[in-house]
Formats: C-alpha cells, sequence, structure tokens
C-alpha cells in the first residue's frame, strides 16, 4: 500500500502547476491533502476525474481557507470529521475507517497568531488518536503538524527556536504524541537523513540555503505498524511550498 501527505496550499493553485498529473502518476492507494482553500463544489470539478478513488471533503466553513480531503481506492465503512466531538469550521481532521486500519488526515493549525489554538489542537489530537487505539490497532496519521520535531528537521535551529514553528513547547507536544504508541514513519526509517518538507516560495526558486526550511509533515503510525513500513520519502516538486510525503507499506 502506497500513502501521500500533501498540503497543497490551495488546490486550485496546485492544479494549475499540473499537480494532477503528479497525484494520478503515483497511483496511491489512500491520498491525504491538506489546506485545499476551496470549497467542496470547486474541489469536486478539479478532482472530477479521479474516479478510481472514494473521495471525502472536509472543507470548512471559511471560504478559501484551511480544508482537508481524502481520497481512497477502498470505500470508507465510516468518516468522522473533527476529533467527533464538536463541528470541525475549519475543516481541519477528516478520519476514514477501513475494516483493519484508519487514516487520520490533519491539518494543525499555523501558530503565529494562535498559539494557544495550536497547542490545544495537538492536545485533543492526542487523546483522539489515542482513543481510537481501543478499538482499532492499525492507525495512519497523515499531518502537517505545523512543527519541526528535533534539530535535524530545521536548518537554522537557532533562529527558529522563538518562532511558532519550533518552539519548545509545540515540540514537546509532538514528543507527547510519539511517546507511547506511535511513531514518525520517516525517522523511524531514517533516523540521520536531513530531509525538509516546507520552505519558502522564494528558497524553493533559489538554489542556495535561502530563508528557513523545516519538516512540517508527518505520517504517523502506530506502532504496531513498525515492521510493515518499508519507505518513507519525499520528492523536491514545486505544487506547493510543502513537499509529499509518500509511504510505502507492507
Amino acid at each position: 500500500m502506497k500513502i501521500i501527505s500533501y498540503n497543497l496550499n490551495g488546490l486550485r493553485a496546485a492544479s494549475k502547476l499540473n499537480v494532477l498529473n503528479w497525484l494520478k502518476n503515483e497511483n496511491a492507494d489512500i491520498l491525504c491533502l491538506q489546506e485545499v482553500r476551496a470549497e467542496q463544489s470547486i474541489c469536486e470539478k478539479i478532482l472530477k476525474d479521479f474516479n478510481e478513488y472514494n473521495i471525502v471533503y472536509n472543507c470548512g466553513k471559511i471560504k478559501g481557507y484551511s480544508g482537508t480531503i481524502t481520497l481512497s481506492k477502498i470505500k470508507p465503512i465510516k468518516v468522522v470529521f473533527g476529533f467527533g466531538n464538536e463541528e470541525d469550521i475549519e475543516g481541519r481532521t477528516i478520519t476514514t475507517f477501513f475494516s483493519d486500519f484508519v487514516v487520520v488526515n490533519c491539518y494543525v493549525p499555523n501558530g503565529s497568531k494562535r498559539l494557544e489554538y495550536k497547542k490545544e489542537f495537538i492536545r485533543n489530537l492526542t487523546v483522539y488518536v489515542n482513543s481510537l487505539l481501543k478499538s482499532f490497532k492499525k492507525i495512519f496519521i497523515c499531518c502537517d503538524a505545523n512543527i519541526a520535531h528535533t534539530e535535524l528537521d530545521v536548518n537554522k535551529p537557532k533562529e527558529t527556536s522563538k518562532k511558532s514553528g519550533f518552539l519548545l513547547e509545540e515540540r514537546v507536544l509532538i514528543n507527547r504524541l510519539l511517546e507511547n504508541n506511535f511513531i514518525d514513519s520517516f525517522r523511524e526509517l531514517n533516523p540521520e537523513l536531513i530531509q525538509y518538507t516546507w520552505r519558502s516560495y522564494r528558497a524553493r526558486k533559489e538554489k542556495n540555503d535561502f530563508g528557513w526550511r523545516f519538516r512540517f509533515d508527518y505520517i504517523i503510525c502506530s506502532k504496531n505498524l513498525k515492521d510493515r513500513i518499508k519507505r518513507c520519502y519525499s520528492q523536491d516538486l514545486e505544487y506547493s511550498d510543502h513537499l509529499p510525503v509518500i509511504l510505502e507499506v507492507t
């Protein structure tokens, strides 16, 4: 099985750069898209040719803001928006349930202006995914966490340590998410590899080390999947300021 998690920073903009061709060619079993930033009717038109997928939209109620979409070749047996206990106005989380595994597609808020909201969101996510383990033992969390976990995951740790995205208090929350029941699939398979998944558009175009670069994007797995994850990587694409995370599972 191949799973892709990708923050597109706008489905319309990315589609104009031919991201749809790339997504088609990858032929993933599951696609988790974040920050689609378009109403469902618009997203449906853009993805009209993805007939081989079951598509779940959570575009939220704020026009042109946030939003998530999950595409799967297997039809989910159940779908939940948000964390199941309140309305997901910003369209940040989709959980798709299958017969023997669960996929949580999640777009964590940026903390530059809403740090406390971001921290509370991650705490709620942690409680939620651990509650899912009581019934479903195999869980994939595909997310733009808007947090670089360790110094390996940011190119300028000293400069960014006082800014949201690499604050110690944010990184502690990622530790808590991972500490008992989950693993960061990329870091599990690549303990020392430096690979960033976010850079500014200017940095993307310049081949030097301009600006900050972070590994913000993850596919986190329940620990019982540790022996089944075989490859996790990103491709250097130009459809977004983010790069996709691609996980191959046996």
